[in-house]
């Protein structure tokens, strides 16, 4: 897997009850493990989202009004 070093700023106890619990050495994993299983969680949710909007015919029905009027030529 390819890596990258990244720098960033945490709150000095999150730091601390990092090295308590994970080790130094381990933080990094630790973190990349935490932010992945995150990133799974919000992407399951914008996917369930994007499901729910597609089912929804009035936010459709918009949609196609809004579309309808954007092509319309405006003239002055």
């Amino acid at each position: 897997m390819k890596m990258r070093t990244v720098t960033f700023l945490m709150p000095a106890f999150i730091h601390q009850q990092l090295r308590l619990l994970v080790g130094p050495k381990k933080m990094g994993r630790f973190i990349s493990q935490a932010v992945l299983e995150r990133l799974s969680e919000e992407q399951k949710q914008l996917r369930q989202f994007y499901i729910k909007a597609e089912k929804d015919k009035t936010r459709k029905k918009v949609i196609s009004e809004w579309s309808r009027i954007e092509a319309e030529h405006w003239h002055d």
